[in-house]
């Protein structure tokens, strides 16, 4: 029997990194984190799993905010875990159709919040901003 080997998040290096995912149109899943956390440390796991269920339909992401200058300061991070997800949002694209105007493709944050999250709570997030868990 062989493995295949389980999709895990990307470890981001530098902000122009995000910025280069959050182009794709996919919806983006950022942790921000740091290896001292506790918190951080508990939700590691969990991060993969997500990633590795919706691998092909969004970008999940991990920013050691210690190691990634600048990306605390422009993401306003005070404290850790730190979960901030981007988006493009359905309600805005229906009620843009309903106009008669073109849907918008910009990707905003949609969600944000700091401290331990339930993993259902992160999937459903993604899931109605998009993201479609990989069949296995």
């Amino acid at each position: 029997m062989a493995f295949r080997k389980r999709a895990k998040a990307i470890n981001v290096k530098s902000v122009e990194q995000i910025d280069g995912f959050a182009d794709d149109g996919k919806p983006v899943l950022i942790d921000f984190m740091q290896f001292s956390c506790p918190a951080c440390k508990a939700m590691d796991g969990t991060i993969d799993e997500l990633a590795h269920e919706f691998r092909g339909s969004a970008h999940v992401l991990k920013v050691n905010v210690g190691r990634v200058p600048g990306a605390a300061q422009r993401f306003k991070i005070k404290g850790t875990p730190t979960f901030v997800l981007f988006g493009i949002s359905e309600r805005s694209q229906r009620k843009a159709r309903q106009r008669g105007e073109e849907p918008s493709e910009k990707i905003t944050q949609r969600f944000r919040t700091t401290g331990v999250v339930q993993k259902a709570q992160l999937r459903r997030l993604l899931v109605t901003n998009g993201a479609e868990p990989a069949g296995d």
